[in-house]
C-alpha cells in the first residue's frame, strides 16, 4: 500500500488588521507597504493593540521584509508589521514594528537570553553571512494635546428671561433685551482684530495684496454674543513664484479657483498658533474654510467668491 506522499507545510501568513490571509512573503511585503493598510493601520488604536505585543526593530542593514518575516515568526504568530524606511539610503529599511499575537512571544524575545542574539541570515551571501539586528520594547510616547478653544459665550436665555421679569415697563424690556443680546463695542473690535491678523499673516506671503472683509452679523449690528464671524478673502494676484524650493506657495496658479483657494488658505492660517481646528469645506456650492479662534472660541467662516456678501453688509 502507497503512502501518500507528504508536503510541506507553508507558516500562515496573515493581517489581522485587515482581515487576510496571504499566499506567500512577497505577497505579504506588498500588502504590508500597500495604502489600504497603511490606512487601516491609522484608524485603529495602535495604543491599546500593540502595548506590550509588539518590538522595535532596527539596525536592518540590507535585510528585506521577507528575512524579518521568517525570523520573527520563529518565536510566534506575527499579526502585524510596521515599516519605516530609510531616508538617507532608498530602497533600505530604517525599522519595523512587529506585533504578535500575545505578550508572551514578546516577553521571550526580549529577554538577557536573547537579547544579543538576535542574527538574521542575508540571503544569497556566500559565504554565508548573518546581520545583527537590535530589538527593543515599542514604547509609546506621550503626545501632549493643544488645549481645546474656549466655549465662546453666548447669550443665555434664563438670564434673558430672568432679567425681563424683573421689569414691569415695556419700553425698558425692550431697551434691556436689546443691551443684552448685541454686541457691544469690544466684541466687535474683537472681531477685526482677527481679521487684522489675518491680513497681516498674508501680506507676509505671496498674496501681499490680500484684503480680508469681515461681514455678516458681526459687523451691520445684528449679531450677537457667540455669533459666528463671516470673513471674505479677497486673495489678489500673488506675487511672483520665490525660487525657494520650500515655499509653501510654489505651484500656485495665477488664476485659481475656489478649492484652490480654500487650500491655499488653509496653508498660512496653519501658520497663525490662534486659529485652531481648520476644516476646509471644498464640496459646498460656495467653497470655504472654517476654523475656531483660539483665545476667544469664535467660530469663523472664511469665503472667497465675491464682495457681494460685503455689499449687502454695508447696505444694511
Amino acid at each position: 500500500m502507497n503512502n501518500p506522499p507528504t508536503t510541506a507545510t507553508t507558516p500562515l501568513l496573515r493581517c489581522d488588521i485587515c482581515r487576510l490571509t496571504l499566499s506567500d512573503s512577497n505577497t505579504l511585503e506588498s500588502h504590508f507597504m500597500g495604502k489600504k493598510h497603511q490606512k487601516a493601520v491609522r484608524s485603529v488604536d495602535l495604543r491599546a493593540q500593540q502595548e506590550g505585543k509588539a518590538v522595535y526593530l532596527t539596525r536592518l542593514g540590507t535585510l528585506k521584509l521577507p528575512e524579518v518575516h521568517s525570523y520573527m515568526s520563529t518565536f510566534g504568530t506575527v499579526v502585524n508589521m510596521q515599516l519605516g524606511e530609510h531616508k538617507d539610503i532608498p530602497g533600505r529599511l530604517h525599522h519595523i514594528i512587529v506585533e504578535f499575537e500575545n505578550e508572551e512571544v514578546v516577553s521571550v524575545i526580549l529577554s538577557k537570553d536573547m537579547r544579543e542574539k538576535h542574527k538574521v541570515e542575508v540571503p544569497g551571501s556566500d559565504p554565508r553571512r548573518f546581520q545583527a539586528i537590535k530589538i527593543c520594547e515599542r514604547k509609546f510616547k506621550e503626545r501632549a494635546r493643544s488645549p481645546s478653544p474656549p466655549v465662546c459665550s453666548g447669550v443665555s436665555h434664563d438670564q434673558v428671561r430672568l432679567r425681563l421679569a424683573l421689569l414691569g415697563d415695556c419700553e425698558e424690556q425692550l431697551e434691556e433685551l436689546v443691551n443684552l443680546t448685541h454686541l457691544n463695542k469690544e466684541e466687535v473690535q474683537q472681531r477685526v482684530d482677527i481679521c487684522k491678523n489675518i491680513q497681516k499673516t498674508f501680506s507676509r506671503s505671496q498674496f501681499s495684496r490680500c484684503i480680508v472683509y469681515p461681514f455678516g452679523s458681526s459687523i451691520n449690528g445684528l449679531g450677537f454674543p457667540g455669533c459666528d464671524l463671516d470673513i471674505y478673502l479677497e486673495l489678489g494676484p500673488p506675487k511672483e513664484i520665490s525660487s525657494n524650493p520650500s515655499s509653501l506657495l510654489n505651484n500656485i496658479p495665477v488664476s485659481m479657483t475656489e478649492q484652490q483657494k480654500v487650500r491655499a488658505a488653509m496653508k498660512l492660517l496653519k501658520e497663525i498658533p490662534q486659529c485652531a481646528r481648520l476644516n476646509p469645506i471644498l464640496a459646498a456650492r460656495v467653497p470655504i474654510l472654517k476654523f475656531v479662534h483660539r483665545p476667544s472660541g469664535i467660530h469663523c467662516d472664511v469665503s472667497f467668491k465675491n464682495r457681494a456678501s460685503v455689499r449687502n453688509t454695508e447696505f444694511i
